[in-house]
């Protein structure tokens, strides 16, 4: 072609590196190729200009050559054992001028096109029915110059036998339809004119010589909005009347909408003009009726008007008789066009024409379609572009999917890259548009997108068929940019219906179902792992997959035990169903997977505040947000939901959500409620999709609901899923989250209840499970599961010896890295309060008070520790937790993690024969640096530093029954420091914390630290410091040492310029009597609200041999912005 691509979709194949054969062959694979659309039935015209603007090769071009593309198919069948047309097939056409074997200026292509919409023939209803394609309005073309000569049209010549019926009418078609609304913003079927500011509604029809002696049919689809009885009268004109009863709702106020009415009758009447009068009579003001569409067939006269004449006839008994057709009004140029083979139209010839009329007989032995035009009638096509080479059914075997827009392309390529690096897994990436031009016509259709990864399931052995799909791009419940400011950029599955929430649905699923017998409204089985990725900006795409991509890489940030938590949250209210749901998850979570600390967030065991936006629960929402910002691995929420956040008490909205900032520690979150994450909503972003897109942490994907769910069903699944999450195939590796939805659906019991069921993120990313197993070998030397196991009292030494080993439990010798240990008391019993009506109190269980907590170091995978029992633990007798994460560094694999969990031991009671001791903890506090002694200047944020040792162990736990670490600044509030402890390796007795404060005040200040032993003693420590201006520089505290000295020095000073990073400084001695006697210029290097001691030697910088005596000097100190300030001080030399 002559110029760049104005239409270019690029396929990016990533790293295939197999030979492979080829199914068949995209014609679209070689050659140029320019794509045109059409918006209704027709001849249509491309003229040499339409040539040029395509960019052919004028010159060059060989008319016999020319071949045009598409298919007549309509929206595909959803049915996998209903034939869909899967590849783009030639068309028949005419070529103006071909037979000098050029293409000038006067030529031109002809050819007969149909639209997205489709009329199909009712034979034994002897009508028309109109077949809406919910997905298009356009049906489009794809223009090339072949190698070969193209598809012509053919001829087909008028006969002289006697034929048996002389045909004179046909029966023609028009439609009235408008979309406007959908009503509940889901579903495909979207409604027109209504009665809310009119009682009449007019559609005239124009059928131009209508055959009078032939009724005309109708059929009216209409929504109503009414709870009273109501009729809609159609008429028309004097020829015909009829109330039309609108069906009655039970109440305005449920799930549905509106109820849909459809109306099929006949009439007669005696003008062209069909005017169909709607006039509803509202019983109260707020009643109301929609129109979706009004279909009509009349027959008409053969006469042929300004427009194409599309006639035909069935023949009801297939028999080859001969037929006549008597055509009035034409021209003699007129030409008649045999349709009843689309793709192979022929001309019919041998016609005989006569003062305007035209009649040809022809032998009929089924339903034929014929178009009689003039050049008059000939419609320009609209050019959309260009389009590049692309054989998507000459793939490769791949694993993956990633089917995006051009816009997203650069994102999608750098994760498919990230998947064949990290997983070794072939993954393509291709754009939802390149499906189309070969699966649909160039339509946008969401069963071509299913039709090509059947395609390639079916064509492919077991090991080689696709796995995971992702759809990287948002959706809408508008296909058709009806609505401004749309997101329609990956479609997902809408249900037909669009009246009732509960009857309405979207889902992603659909793409993977490839049953022979299934696919048919999305139902059947999934035999893909499908997510998405619902965004509509860059910036949200970089989001996502910046989260993706970073929750992989297990940076040093990344490893810690939040990798050990997960959390169930109840909703309350509804007879506690939510709450006996999730503690019956999450109890039974607990014994399958000891190796899983599990919090419990029950919303009644908090107090229900009464705030002016309603009843709150504060707390909850507190422990909610902090458990996601401390880190969580999976969080589980059961119970009511939408898409502005969860639980009627709005304990988690939007702005919640937002405040999340754990990136490096990104949870999972599974959201069993209603519609917590609609993602095809183009003017609102849904809480559960911010919860992937917020940039700041939240989650790296969510498995939520996009409509309304039922508690029972979401229970059935959310029990699956657990089951399937956090088990290990057979190979002994994890399942990807789009495999645990997949398999969570097919095994749950009801696929069509869990449609509304989606994943929110990349189908083939694990979950950041610890790797491998942390086991506990001996308790105080005995080895587990000895018949006799020591309970473990309080005030009592306890030795624990441990082993990290591999998925098949045996040691890992290689392993020298950190055991993280948290040693747990009896479980605490807590209770919910009844806050809602039809509630009742219920106790649970949650193991969460922490009596010890500390790190050891595994060597060949072997570790020990120690510890002293609290004194102040529940001394009744319940089994106790030990949790372990451990993580290590190898060159080879990076950071890779290991977790576990003991339940097999008892806690309580007191061991009488320790002896007491009295004595608290001993402490150092310094600040910013180990140099720091009382009274020192800081800077306003400074780096608290504290030793703490103590022969019975620093209690540090988070639950230490009142015996914590604090600080306290001046009288500002305690701040707790028990999470910022660290003991020091293998050792229960010393540790140190370190601390950030944060924009202290300026002036001095007093530092308080208070810590506990494990036998309830306590001691404090109190310092003193100044944090100094930051303004313009300042120094003070300047100190010299040696003083007295005999001839050398260092110079120390405090200062406000901590960003500093030297000084330059000049130092001036003067005798006693004020005469100078000396100089010397350096640079200080700043540490802090200091600096590192500058060394001076007095005696060869001085001009004159020192005596011993008092002197002057004066300091002058100079920073990067020109500001000085000086200051002096005595200095006594001995000699």
């Amino acid at each position: 072609m002559k110029h760049k691509l104005l239409f270019n979709i690029t396929l990016v194949l990533l790293f295939f590196v197999k030979s492979f054969s080829v199914f068949s062959q995209s014609v679209l694979s070689e050659g140029d190729w320019y794509k045109i659309a059409i918006e209704k039935d027709g001849i249509y015209q491309l003229t040499y200009a339409d040539f040029v603007g395509m960019g052919f090769d004028m010159e060059n071009l060989d008319p016999a050559q020319i071949q045009v593309f598409g298919n007549f198919n309509g929206v595909l069948p959803e049915a996998n054992n209903v034939e869909a047309q899967s590849e783009l097939l030639e068309n028949a056409i005419f070529v103006s001028g071909a037979s000098d074997n050029s293409f000038d200026e006067e030529d031109y292509v002809i050819f007969y096109a149909q639209a997205a919409d489709k009329w199909v023939y009712e034979r034994f209803l002897t009508r028309f029915d109109y077949k809406y394609h919910p997905y298009e309005d356009k049906n489009f073309y794809f223009v090339t110059i072949g190698q070969q000569n193209g598809k012509r049209i053919g001829e087909i010549q008028s006969v002289d036998d006697e034929p048996i019926k002389v045909l004179d009418n046909f029966l023609d078609y028009r439609v009235h339809h408008l979309n406007k609304e959908n009503f509940v913003k889901s579903g495909r079927t979207w409604y027109g004119e209504s009665y809310e500011n009119t009682d009449v509604i007019s559609l005239p029809f124009t059928f131009e010589h209508l055959d009078t002696d032939k009724s005309i049919k109708y059929s009216l689809i209409t929504a109503a909005r009414c709870v009273e009885n109501s009729d809609l009268t159609l008429s028309v004109g004097s020829s015909y009347s009829k109330a039309i009863e609108m069906p009655r709702m039970q109440s305005v106020t449920g799930h549905t909408w509106a109820k849909e009415s459809t109306k099929r009758d006949y009439f007669f009447h005696d003008s062209d003009v069909v005017n169909f009068e709607l006039e509803y009579l509202k019983p109260y003001p707020t009643a109301n009726v929609w129109l979706d569409y009004l279909e009509v067939n009349a027959y008409r006269k053969l006469i042929k008007t300004e427009d194409i004449l599309r006639f035909g006839y069935d023949v009801l008994i297939d028999k080859d008789e001969v037929y006549e057709f008597d055509i009035e009004n034409v021209q003699a140029a007129t030409q008649v066009w045999d349709l009843s083979d689309l793709y192979n139209v022929k001309e019919v010839k041998n016609m005989n024409f006569n003062n305007s009329e035209l009649n040809f007989s022809l032998p009929l032995d089924s339903t034929h379609l014929f178009v009689a035009f003039d050049e008059s009638d000939f419609l320009q096509a609209e050019l959309i572009g260009e389009v590049a080479n692309q054989d998507l059914k000459a793939l490769p075997p791949f694993e993956m999917a990633i089917v995006t827009v051009d816009e997203f392309t650069p994102y999608a390529i750098s994760l498919a890259d990230h998947h064949k690096v990290y997983d070794n897994m072939e993954t393509i990436v291709v754009t939802a548009q390149q499906i189309y031009n070969e699966f649909s016509s160039g339509k946008q259709d969401p069963t071509a997108i299913r039709n090509f990864l059947r395609y390639h399931y079916n064509k492919n052995n077991e090991l080689d068929r696709p796995q995971y799909l992702l759809l990287f791009g948002d959706a809408s419940y508008d296909y058709k940019d009806v609505l401004p400011e749309n997101t329609n950029l990956i479609p997902t599955y809408q249900s037909v219906k669009s009246l009732s929430s509960t009857a309405t649905y979207d889902t992603d699923d659909y793409f993977g179902i490839f049953g022979a017998s299934s696919g048919y409204e999305s139902m059947g089985e999934i035999q893909l792992a499908i997510g998405r990725f619902p965004v509509h900006t860059a910036e949200q795409a970089e989001i996502m997959l910046e989260k993706t991509l970073g929750y992989t890489f297990n940076t040093d940030k990344q490893m810690n035990n939040w990798r050990n938590k997960v959390c169930f949250i109840a909703d309350d209210g509804d007879s506690n169903r939510h709450i006996e749901d999730s503690n019956k998850l999450a109890d039974t979570f607990l014994i399958t997977h000891p190796e899983f600390n599990v919090g419990k967030i029950f919303l009644d065991s908090y107090v229900k505040v009464n705030t002016p936006n309603g009843k709150r629960y504060p707390d909850a929402t507190v422990a909610i947000n902090n458990a996601v910002n401390d880190g969580t691995l999976f969080v589980n929420y059961t119970g009511h939901g939408g898409n502005l956040g969860l639980s009627k008490s709005n304990v988690l909205l939007i702005p919640d959500i937002l405040s999340w900032e754990n990136k490096d520690e990104l949870s999972v979150f599974i959201v069993a409620s209603c519609e917590f994450g609609p993602f095809d909503d183009p003017h609102h972003i849904s809480a559960g999709e911010h919860v992937v897109l917020n940039p700041k942490g939240g989650g790296v994907a969510i498995f939520t609901t996009t409509r309304l769910a039922y508690a029972s069903y979401n229970f059935k699944l959310n029990k699956k899923f657990h089951e399937i999450a956090f088990s290990r195939q057979e190979d002994g590796s994890h399942y990807r989250l789009g495999e645990i939805i997949k398999y969570a659906k097919n095994e749950s019991g009801n696929l069509q209840k869990n449609m509304n069921f989606c994943l929110l993120g990349d189908p083939a990313l694990k979950m950041a499970y610890p790797e491998y197993h942390v086991e506990t070998t001996h308790i105080n030397n005995n080895p587990i599961g000895a018949p006799f196991q020591d309970t473990l009292k309080a005030k009592q030494e306890v030795l624990v010896s441990g082993k990290v080993t591999d998925i098949s439990h045996e040691l890992l010798k290689d392993f020298n890295g950190f055991v993280e240990v948290s040693v747990y008391g009896q479980p605490s019993t807590y209770h919910t309060l009844a806050n809602d009506a039809g509630s009742y109190v219920k106790d649970f269980k949650v193991i969460d008070e922490i009596i010890f907590k500390g790190w050891a170091r595994a060597e060949e995978g072997l570790f020990e520790f120690s510890f002293v029992m609290p004194s102040g633990i529940n001394t009744l007798y319940d089994t106790g937790k030990i949790s372990y994460y451990a993580s290590d560094n190898k060159e080879d694999v990076g950071n890779y993690d290991a977790n576990g969990g003991y339940l097999e031991f008892i806690i309580g009671g007191v061991d009488e024969s320790i002896v007491n001791d009295y004595q608290g903890p001993d402490i150092a506090v310094h600040l910013d640096t180990y140099n720091f002694t009382d009274g020192d200047v800081t800077t306003a944020d400074p780096l608290m530093l504290v030793d703490l040792y103590d022969e019975n162990g620093i209690n540090n736990v988070e639950f230490g029954f009142g015996r914590d670490i604090t600080a306290k600044i001046d009288h500002e509030a305690v701040i707790v420091l028990n999470s910022h402890y660290k003991n020091e390796e293998n050792s229960y007795k010393k540790g140190k914390v370190e601390f950030k404060l944060d924009q202290l005040s300026f002036g001095s200040h007093q530092l308080t630290i208070k810590a506990w032993d494990m036998f309830d003693n306590s001691s404090e420590k109190a310092v003193s410091f100044v944090v100094a201006d930051r303004g313009d520089l300042n120094v003070f505290n300047i100190q010299n040492y040696p003083n007295p000295m005999s001839n050398q020095t260092n110079i120390v000073f405090d200062h406000n310029q901590p960003d500093a990073e030297i000084f330059d400084l000049k130092v001036i001695l003067f005798d006693i009597y004020g005469k100078k006697i000396g100089d010397f210029e350096t640079q200080a290097v700043v540490i802090g609200n200091t600096i590192e001691p500058v060394y001076w030697n007095v005696e060869e910088h001085a001009y004159v041999s020192l005596q011993q005596g008092v002197y002057t000097f004066v300091l002058e100190v100079r920073n990067k912005k020109g500001e000085k300030v000086q200051q002096s001080k005595k200095i006594l030399v001995i000699k």
